[in-house]
């Protein structure tokens, strides 16, 4: 191997783009450096591939690749580029050089055992004048100051690596003890300096001391407690578990060997949640307290005050519906649900399943710890037992109850075991005509609303509904009305009584009058009503007749009068008796007063009324007197008014006055 060259051959070289190996190598060999190309390994002007380097500078000008002229000539031949110092000025610039050479071209040095075409090394130490040897060994001198740099770099990088891999073997080191915590070998235990804690393991700092107070790990996790007196949970990475906001945390159970559960409260007195160690909440309720009873806890939900049971293990034995759940020896429970209580085993072994009715093919109602719920043929739970009731209440529905604060609750389940009814205090009647009733409010078969509003709802056998509204108050009445089968109201809640035919329904009676105003009877009273089915007369009467004018005759606890169709009363509910002609008019006495009106008498009372006889007023006056032509004094009880010829008033005044006329002028005179 004494008589060996090794030569450095590259399949492509850039002049543009240089890599810091091809730089090393014609450094070091005189500024040569030698490429077997093929036209292959280039970018072509078609194709453009960022994988691959553009062609040389000079393959514009006759270039040829290494690989083809050795296939063409039968010999290697290869492409030898060398850089060439040039003097511009006061600057020294490189240019490239190649040219296409066979192995034979090349010089071997012996000594140096070094292989080159040119050498360049002469080109830049052989400048035969002083001042541009001066320049070229100043550019010598910075280019070695560059390398020097360079190498520096790699010597503080190197310091660099050595020193991450001293932090990587401190990491590993640290590694293995977290390997060793996570497989219980290892636990870190509280240290305290300068009244602040921390943790450490085998003397290694785990955690650096911060805390206020530190728990020992239980299952990898620990309570700790800041400056501020809040407790938090956290690993052994130092990682929250739970943010550290409590006043108040604790491990529920101090046996080590069980699961850990966490009581945190975020105030010392107040209702707390509870948590596994890894943040999943246990329940999504408060507890405002927890007892270990007969190896499970009892504990009583802060909400509603119910009582429930939790395994050691943090599952939800009994729901806290119960009033009272207490012991009653080392081996027995005793529930009490209201009025009903059970005693069970302490390991639930008593405790059965009891199947009570069933709702359709596989599934039913069954009866567990004084409560219903829903199960299949293998006894798999569908509803929880959390039902005080439970029955089949239509071939749609399922009939529930719960009791809440003391008080009765019902409430509709479809077949799908949804609530399509919530819970109200009210109970639920099913009608003969699948409508459904609850206090308040009618729906039909399909739970749609027909009518709101009512204390209770009675269906007739020809489909109407009588409503019913309960007096609130001390000097109220119930008061009864009629709906139709869509549960349109016919008949507001007036009447005092209900009156039923012998066939148990009710007679209506609608009669259609002018402007599609009807009149409407129902329980023995009568009411007039406008086409939008609103109320218009403000008493209601007990009996009602359309005269010929237009107004209608209406009799009132025995009593005879007449209102006209806008609910007015014509002639007040008074008289025994009405003589009525042919027209419709109360036949009256009349007396004329001028060429305007008359004035007619009926019993007692005064109206005015045209010289055809038709009534400008109703009979309301004690005496009606001319003033001058076209208006007229009319006196009731002791006030006074002005009409004129209409029947309008156009003045009116009291305690005795004196009207006086002067000229055309109406003076009104108080003495």
């Amino acid at each position: 191997m004494a008589n060996s060259f090794l030569i450095w051959i590259f399949p492509y070289f850039s002049i543009d783009n240089q890599t810091m190996c091809e730089k090393d190598v014609y450094y070091t060999h005189r500024r040569n450096i030698f490429v077997f190309d093929s036209e292959s390994y280039y970018q072509s002007s078609s194709v453009q591939d960022n994988y691959l380097p553009q062609k040389p500078v000079f393959a514009e000008k006759g270039y040829l690749y290494a690989q083809e002229e050795s296939l063409k000539r039968g010999r290697l031949m290869l492409n030898c580029y060398w850089q060439v110092p040039v003097i511009e000025g006061a600057e020294i610039k490189i240019e490239w050089h190649h040219k296409l050479v066979g192995i034979e071209e090349l010089t071997f040095d012996a000594i140096k055992k070094d292989v080159f075409f040119h050498n360049s090394d002469y080109d830049f130490k052989e400048v035969a004048d002083p001042h541009k040897r001066e320049m070229l060994e100043n550019w010598e001198r910075a280019k070695e100051e560059r390398w020097n740099k360079i190498f520096q770099g790699f010597q503080e990088r190197k310091e660099h690596y050595q020193a991450v891999m001293k932090d990587q073997n401190k990491r590993k080191t640290l590694q293995g003890i977290l390997t060793k915590i996570d497989s219980g070998e290892l636990v870190p235990e509280p240290f305290e300096v300068d009244e602040k804690y921390g943790y450490k393991v085998n003397d290694i700092v785990l955690i650096k001391p911060k805390y206020k107070m530190a728990f020992p790990f239980r299952n990898g996790v620990a309570i700790v407690v800041n400056m501020r007196k809040r407790r938090g949970l956290i690993n052994y990475k130092d990682e929250r578990v739970f943010d550290i906001k409590y006043k108040k945390m604790v491990w529920l159970n101090t046996n080590t060997d069980n699961p850990d559960i966490l009581i945190c409260g975020e105030e010392l007195h107040e209702p707390f949640f509870l948590f596994f160690p890894n943040g999943r909440k246990i329940v999504d309720y408060r507890i405002m307290s927890i007892k270990n009873i007969n190896g499970n806890y009892v504990f009583v939900k802060s909400a509603d005050k119910k009582y429930g049971v939790l395994s050691y293990k943090g599952e939800v034995l009994i729901e806290p519906v119960y009033n009272k759940i207490s012991a009653k020896d080392e081996d027995r429970y005793v529930l009490r649900y209201h009025d009903r209580t059970k005693t069970i085993h302490s390991d639930f072994s008593n405790v059965r399943t009891n199947n009570v009715v069933e709702l359709k093919p596989g599934v039913y109602v069954a009866e567990r710890l004084l409560l219903f719920g829903i199960v299949d043929d293998h006894g798999d739970n569908i509803v929880p037992f959390t039902y005080s009731q439970m029955k089949r209440f239509s071939d749609k529905y399922i009939y529930i109850g719960e009791i809440q604060n003391g008080k009765q609750f019902y409430g509709l389940m479809d077949d799908n075991y949804k609530i399509v009814l919530p819970m109200a205090q009210s109970e639920i009647t099913l009608l003969q005509n699948g409508c459904i009733f609850r206090k308040g409010a009618l729906y039909d078969s399909e739970l749609t609303l027909m009518i709101e509003g009512y204390d209770s709802i009675e269906l007739c056998p020809n489909g109407y509904y009588i409503l019913c509204k309960e007096a609130h108050s001390y000097y109220g009445s119930t008061k009864y009305g009629l709906a139709d089968n869509t549960g349109k109201v016919l008949f507001p809640c007036m009447a005092s009584k209900v009156i039923k035919k012998e066939d148990g329904n009710v007679d209506f009676i609608m009669e259609e009058i002018n402007d599609h105003k009807t009149i409407r009877a129902c329980f023995g009273i009568y009411a007039l009503f406008d086409a939008n089915g609103k109320q218009i007369t403000n008493g209601v009467y007990d009996s009602m007749k359309v005269l010929p004018n237009g107004n209608l005759l209406v009799t009132q606890n025995g009593k005879t009068g007449i209102i006209n169709t806008d609910g007015g009363v014509v002639i007040e509910c008074k008289y025994d008796k009405l003589d009525i002609d042919e027209l419709g008019e109360v036949c009256t006495t009349t007396t004329p007063i001028d060429k305007y009106c008359q004035k007619s008498c009926l019993f007692d009372k005064y109206a005015l009324s045209d010289i055809d006889g038709k009534c400008l007023t109703d009979y309301k006056y004690d005496s009606i007197e001319p003033l001058t032509e076209g208006i007229y004094i009319a006196q009731k009880y002791m006030d006074k008014c002005l009409l004129d010829k209409a029947g309008r008033v156009i003045f009116t005044s009291s305690y005795f006055p004196k009207f006086t006329l002067l000229s055309d002028t109406l003076i009104c005179k108080r003495l």
